[in-house]
């Protein structure tokens, strides 16, 4: 599917309103936790205390598809520990897969731990990576957003640049040009606008500087994962491209989908 940016921006700036905007905007980050929320869950498990090793075993399944960044909570005496001494099938890139193990040595946290005299409560928890994908859709629907400030903004910057030259041309308060409307109100009224201009290239910047910085903390993230060989599959993919349309040439961007 091929997007040409002409098209686009006309489009965006005929039916994208500022309050439309904001609602978009505030919608989208407020439904970005949700959506992350949902691919979060906890695998039942199974825990043994080995006392020879002096460290607890904890056993659990990853039955949906990952890679999945995994933690474990652990309270003793109900007091929740930080940081726990634990090795295995847990923190960044976990495959989904059967016979997950996680090591938890105990006694590095607890010395002279015993089972039989501490409550211990284990939970494990799931998250799949995928939030990230989340982030690269409010990172571009930010800076998408943007043109819906900048459009009208220089459209009216280059307008009061116009009517400033007219008004600048034309000194004589009584001439017939401003039988209609004073110089002065002109004046004001151009003034207005150009402050207008301003503070809508402002906000449109301000929506630019935040998506690039989204996916860039994003791309961050998703090379730390590659530096331990964990693969995020993407099922989105943004290409330029240079498309035809009408008899004329425009840049664009090739939006594909990954099943």
């Amino acid at each position: 599917m091929y997007l040409p940016v002409k098209a686009v921006l006309s489009i965006a700036a005929n039916i994208m309103r500022t309050e439309s905007l904001i609602f978009l905007v505030m919608y989208l980050l407020i439904c970005a936790n949700p959506v992350s929320a949902q691919s979060v869950y906890k695998p039942g498990h199974v825990e043994r205390y080995d006392p020879l090793g002096k460290k607890y075993i904890v056993n659990y399944d990853l039955n949906r598809n990952g890679p999945f960044k995994v933690k474990v909570d652990i309270s003793v005496n109900g007091r929740q520990l930080v940081n726990p001494s634990v090795s295995g099938d847990v923190n960044d890139c976990v495959e989904s897969g059967r016979g997950k193990r996680i090591t938890w040595y105990c006694d590095r946290d607890i010395p002279g731990f015993s089972p039989g005299v501490s409550d211990v409560q284990v939970s494990v928890i799931a998250s799949k990576h995928s939030k990230y994908r989340v982030a690269s859709l409010v990172g571009f629907t930010l800076i998408g957003a943007a043109s819906g400030f900048v459009i009208p903004g220089v459209r009216d910057y280059t307008r009061a640049l116009d009517q400033y030259d007219l008004y600048k041309n034309n000194r004589n308060p009584n001439a017939p040009l401003w039988s209609v409307q004073s110089r002065n109100d002109y004046y004001t009224e151009t003034n207005s606008a150009y402050k207008k201009s301003q503070y809508l290239i402002a906000s449109g910047g301000v929506l630019v500087v935040a998506g690039i910085g989204i996916l860039l903390n994003r791309a961050i993230k998703i090379k730390n994962l590659d530096a331990i060989d964990c693969v995020m599959l993407e099922n989105t993919d943004f290409q330029p491209v240079i498309c035809s349309m009408n008899g004329g040439t425009s840049y664009g961007m090739m939006f594909s989908y990954h099943f």
